[in-house]
Parts: C-alpha cells; structure tokens; sequence
C-alpha cells in the first residue's frame, strides 16, 4: 500500500482508502477490516480512534476468524480453540458470535463480516489488511491454524498465504 507520509498508511475499507496513524500500534500485528482495526497483542478493537468493548473469548473467536478470512472455521475447531479441553454447548459459540456481530455492526448498511456456512460453521468474509510491526501491509492471509506461536515470522521470513 501506498505510504502517505511516516507513520500513516492507507487502510482499505469496502468503501474507501483513508489514512490511520500506526504510531501507537500493538508491537505485533494487527489486521484492518472496514472501519475497524484488531490489535491482538493488546486484545484491542477499534472501530475509528473508540475501542470496542467485547469480551476475551469474544476476541479470541474473532481473531480466529480474522486470521482464516475467507475460510470456513468449523464449530468445533473454534470451540476447542477457545475452551481447550472444556465442554461447551454450541450455543455458547453463538452468543459470542452474536456479540461479535453486534460490535461490528455486521449486516447493517448491507456490510457482512461474519457469515454461518449451515453445517459447517463460520467464515469472515470482509477483506483483511495485515499491518506488520514495520508498518507493511499485506493483504494475503497469514496462516490458516488457529496456533499463534506459529502465526507471524518463522526463520526471518515473513509467512503469507498459508503455513509452511
């Protein structure tokens, strides 16, 4: 992406491409999506400058989804990601989703993020930007597991499209 000047990029929404300062960004990456920027090191959303209030396995659910943009996260996977070696209900899965969904304001103005595939679980659908530490971007996924000590870089080399 273009860069305007130090420290401001063009963050790409459907709609538009604006510029966002990244001087106070997380030390890891963060991903951009419509109007909303997740932070996960900080366990931050933010919709504009306002941080959204959603809960820790709220967050931990989303930043699954986000880091499988465009994949279909099965329920299971995403329980047993989140409640390891707990059992949970499904509908425990969709509240969460449905708090998600609230605090992206999923489906207003026709906007979709989230979208249950029936049977088979939940995919994020909206483009993803990826804002590296240097303040590069990528549009490509990072990784299609859910293990964070695999996301990111391995070896010095920068892992997009997929896990090696």
């Amino acid at each position: 992406m273009a860069t305007a000047s130090p420290g401001v990029h063009f963050k790409v929404t459907s709609i538009e491409a604006r510029p966002v300062q990244c001087d106070d960004m997380a030390s890891d990456l963060a991903y951009t999506f419509g109007p909303f920027q997740l932070q996960v090191d900080r366990g931050a959303l933010l919709e504009g400058d306002k941080q959204i209030r959603l809960g820790n396995r709220a967050l931990e659910i989303l930043i699954a989804l986000v880091e499988r943009a465009a994949e279909v996260a099965g329920n299971q996977e995403l329980i047993g990601h989140v409640w390891p070696g707990t059992f949970v209900d499904d509908s425990n899965l969709r509240v969460h989703l449905g708090a998600i969904r609230k605090a992206l304001h999923d489906g207003q103005d026709h906007i979709r993020y989230i979208l249950n595939v029936p049977g088979r679980g939940y995919r994020f659908v909206a483009p993803v930007v990826s804002v590296w530490p240097d303040g590069s971007e990528t549009t490509e996924p990072i990784c299609p597991h859910f293990d964070r000590q695999r996301r990111g870089h391995q070896e010095g080399k920068r892992r997009v499209g997929g896990c090696s």
